[in-house]
């Protein structure tokens, strides 16, 4: 069931995404060719364009994270998603990881238009080519704090990292929203989601801060140790995040 959820997910918001990743690799080759032919004050229009796409990619990501939840599951849509035969985790889950592989494909699209932009065959040649003198480097060469690690491990870890502090940042926000449509405060459900999202977010920050001077320092002498311990953190705190989500949504659920 997941999968189909995935499906419809997808197919909800790939209408949004898809035509601003479509206009941002256009408007980049339109700024090449302008580059290029040294047009100055077409360079500039394309550029400003270009500027105001991706501000607006970061925004509607955000925007889009928010509506799929709040306007989907807690809105006059929710009425059809609860009756479904899946239990609200899964709902949940497919929310967030549609939202990562937009996030993901954002990257690749933004890449592809740095390409766009300033790219040569040449240059993506010579990378091809001399891809193994730079591993080789690298693997000598990367260091973290002075210690010697494997740069495959630790690019893992910081993307492992990083994908904990996104889905932690959305369960925040579902969170927040689960919270804002509660009976008690419902009748103000934006200024309340905005609120609790200030609240969470300020007692995780307290208690990093506490966290931080109560482990011991030997947990973070190595790299390793160190992401270790960052990820289970990040790890226990997505949880419960996600389980207060979750036992809002099944116990407390109000509709609009």
């Amino acid at each position: 069931m997941l999968g189909k959820l995935l499906k419809y997910e997808y197919k909800a918001t790939m209408r949004t995404f898809i035509p601003i990743y479509i206009a941002l690799l256009l408007v980049a080759l339109v700024n090449r060719i302008f580059r290029i032919g040294n047009i100055e004050i077409g360079f500039g229009i394309s550029a400003f364009g270009l500027v105001l796409l991706f501000m607006a990619l970061g925004v509607i990501t955000i925007m889009v994270i928010i509506q799929r939840f709040n306007g989907n599951l807690l809105g006059d849509e929710g009425y059809l998603m609860f009756t479904l035969p899946v239990n609200s985790s899964s709902l949940i889950i497919s929310k967030i990881i549609m939202s990562i592989v937009w996030t993901i494909c954002s990257g690749i699209v933004a890449f592809m238009t740095f390409l766009v932009l300033v790219g040569t065959k040449e240059d993506i040649l010579d990378f091809i080519s001399n891809i193994d003198v730079i591993w080789a480097k690298m693997v000598v060469d990367f260091t973290v704090n002075g210690e010697q690690v494997n740069p495959i491990s630790t690019i893992l870890f910081i993307v492992v990292i990083m994908l904990f502090m996104y889905i932690m940042f959305i369960l925040k926000i579902y969170l927040s929203l689960a919270i804002a449509q509660l009976p008690a405060v419902c009748k103000h459900r934006g200024i309340i989601a905005f609120v609790a999202f200030f609240v969470i977010n300020t007692i995780t920050t307290i208690l990093t801060s506490i966290l931080g001077q109560i482990i011991p320092e030997h947990f973070f002498q190595s790299f390793i140790g160190g992401a270790i311990t960052i990820n289970g953190y990040l790890f226990i705190l997505c949880m419960i995040y996600f389980i207060g989500t979750k036992f809002i949504l099944d116990k407390h659920l109000n509709l609009e």
